[in-house]
């Protein structure tokens, strides 16, 4: 297990869809969550059958909070990522911000999507 996690919204059009949610050289974990199970083709999703899969409805945050207290997931990563489904970093761009927030020891960190 790494040490890192990325908590992405399986939506229509979501960038980390079509992401493994275990891959052994990536340094961070992914779980993806679909807020809408009754009106998304969960199909649409790689791994949506695993673990790293979770669905609920209600609020997103409200969603999270259970998600982490659920799977206990504060005691088990040092950093948490939970973009929305439009924001995208590739592999290598969310790595970096993860060895940053390490490096610096950073409590809270988001990653910058624009030089200005």
């Amino acid at each position: 297990m790494n040490r890192c996690l990325v908590i992405a919204t399986a939506a229509e059009g979501g960038f980390y869809n079509e992401y493994p949610s275990m891959y052994p050289s990536r340094p961070f974990d992914l779980i993806k969550v679909n807020f809408n199970p009754d009106g998304f083709d969960r199909m649409n999703i790689s791994d949506y059958q695993s673990p790293w899969y979770y669905e609920d409805v209600g609020f997103k945050h409200h969603i999270y909070k259970r998600l982490i207290e659920q799977r206990n997931l504060l005691n088990l990563y040092d950093w948490i990522w939970m973009p929305d489904y439009d924001v995208h970093l590739e592999e290598k761009e969310i790595e970096r911000m993860f060895s940053i927030a390490q490096e610096y020891n950073l409590n809270i960190c988001q990653a910058s999507l624009t030089r200005d």
